[in-house]
């Protein structure tokens, strides 16, 4: 969920639209803001927030990191060729600004900052053969010559009124070098300013942001955060808490057996991969290897491998789908589609069903003719995820923004007759089928989850809902199970570690004393 707040005030406004929604950044004259959904870049005005947004452009805009200079130009990271991109903010204009060098092995341009006057803009370029984000750099690019210069290792560079770049190195220093942005050339030696801000593995997020005035913000790194995985009764009691998952668990997934536990887990800045545990007392075993980034494990249905989406090197420039047998951890590459969010098998191994977050559409796939793709959705405006079948495979559901809102909605499945009902009365999230397809669980809109009891017979209705418990201490944006018994659920819960956030004010003051100018 994101929320603004302005500094006189102490309550804070939550931006509806915010479930597909990131890279958000604050216009020039601080009245709009810009974002990234999909790939899609849209605006929303501060006064009205979600109820007066609109699209700006469909441009395949992937991040990190979003920017939009005083002349009117919105920077972001291009999903097509990871380079730098430039759209105007009224959408009537988009242009590619940067390409890779691929002898380099770069992979990435991200985190712009234009300099004032729009002269320049400057960027980071990652790498595809580091396992770590040590040698990320600091580049500008010159947009009268289109030269570009690497400047220093660091990422997410921020450009200071009073004659400064500030910027994160890898380990988390924040970091200040006089710069001319006439000559866009350091003067002097970068020199630390302020602690550690937190990042992220392969420098995917690095949370610090400055304005021109001179206000910085970051995120302080922090002990990493410890999160268990809780076993919870239809009531809402915790029966049982697994605190061997060390980092962070993600997307929880049973074996259709029960037998078995999958899970995502961050662990420092090591790229995440999928570990598993045999249920209940078993070892962790770690599945995926290498400096790989994998997503969102679910199981095939006979349990002997993990279905799994990421990106390989050497090229990292879309997220594909992949399965891995859990006896050999032989990995082979399933689909390679896009930018795969999600993908699961149905339970008699007929059907595989995903989201593309480049097209925001569901599409399905038989075994064994896999690139002979079924579209089950195809909508220019509408963003659409987290596809789930059913235990029988005749039902469809997955999240919608059709109505507004995100809200649960499911269909019938293969035959996609336009025949869609909406489940989620008032906002709805991550939906899950019971095992005994009598039930469609769903967290609303008040943090609770809830069942949708379903009528028996040849069609989908909804005979009851009902509030099962809250879920407002558990991270359920991260996913959640439940046993084959439908009578727990596992999910995970936050550790008690929170990174404070740092705001320093009037920063270009005390550069001009720490990293003085030679202007």
């Amino acid at each position: 969920t994101w929320w603004v707040r302005a500094f006189g005030s102490l309550e804070a406004v939550e931006i509806e639209l915010a479930a597909l929604a990131q890279d958000f950044i604050f216009s020039p004259d601080g009245q709009s803001i810009a974002y990234r959904r999909g790939n899609w870049i849209g605006s929303l005005t501060v006064e009205t927030l979600a109820r007066d947004r609109r699209d700006v452009v469909f441009e395949s805009a992937l991040g990190p990191g979003l920017d939009w200079s005083s002349d009117g130009w919105i920077y972001f990271t291009s999903s097509i060729d990871q380079g730098l991109g430039r759209v105007s903010a009224d959408g009537a204009r988009s242009e590619s600004l940067t390409k890779l060098d691929q002898s380099a092995n770069e992979f990435r341009h991200g985190f712009p900052d234009a300099l004032p006057g729009g002269a320049a803009v400057l960027f980071t370029i990652g790498y595809t053969n580091r396992a770590s984000i040590e040698d990320t750099q600091i580049a500008v690019l010159d947009l009268a010559t289109g030269e570009v210069k690497k400047l220093v290792r660091g990422l997410r560079p921020r450009f200071v009124d009073s004659g400064h770049l500030v910027f994160v190195r890898a380990d988390g220093a924040v970091m200040a070098a006089a710069f001319d942005p006439e000559s866009l050339e350091f003067e002097g030696t970068p020199v630390q300013v302020a602690g550690a801000a937190n990042v992220g593995a392969f420098g995917k997020q690095a949370d610090l942001d400055a304005t021109l005035a001179g206000t910085l913000i970051y995120v302080s790194a922090s002990p990493e955060p410890v999160d268990d995985l809780v076993w919870i009764s239809r009531s809402g009691a915790v029966e049982h808490t697994d605190s061997s998952w060390e980092g962070r668990p993600r997307f929880p997934s049973l074996s259709a057996d029960g037998g078995y536990l999958a899970a995502t887990v961050h662990r420092g800045r090591l790229p995440p991969n999928v570990w598993l545990k045999q249920l209940p007392d078993g070892h962790l075993r770690r599945l995926t290897h290498g400096n790989t980034l994998d997503y969102r494990p679910r199981w095939t249905s006979d349990g002997t491998a993990i279905v799994h989406v990421g990106p390989r090197p050497p090229d990292r420039l879309s997220w594909d789908m992949y399965q891995t047998d859990i006896t050999t951890g032989i990995e082979s590459r399933l689909l390679e589609e896009g930018e795969i969010a999600d993908a699961s098998w149905s339970r008699d191994g007929q059907w595989i069903v995903y989201s593309d977050t480049d097209s925001g559409d569901l599409f399905a796939a038989r075994e064994g003719a896999l690139d002979s793709l079924l579209p089950l959705s195809a909508s220019p405006v509408f963003i659409e995820s987290d596809p789930e079948l059913s235990p029988d495979g005749r039902w469809l559901a997955f999240e919608s923004d059709e109505s507004g809102s995100r809200e649960i909605w499911v269909q019938p499945f293969p035959e996609a007759d336009g025949n869609r009902q909406q489940v989620s009365p008032s906002g709805g999230r991550e939906q899950l089928w019971a095992n005994s397809g009598r039930e469609l669980f769903y967290v609303n809109a008040a943090g609770q989850l809830v069942s949708a009891e379903l009528a028996s017979g040849a069609t989908f209705e909804i005979r009851e809902h009902r509030v099962l418990f809250s879920v407002a201490d558990y991270l359920w944006e991260w996913g959640y199970d439940v046993t084959r018994d439908d009578d727990q659920f596992i999910f995970i819960r936050r550790g008690p570690t929170l990174a404070p956030v740092i705001l320093v004010q009037n920063l270009g003051e005390e550069l001009k004393l720490l990293v003085p100018t030679e202007r």
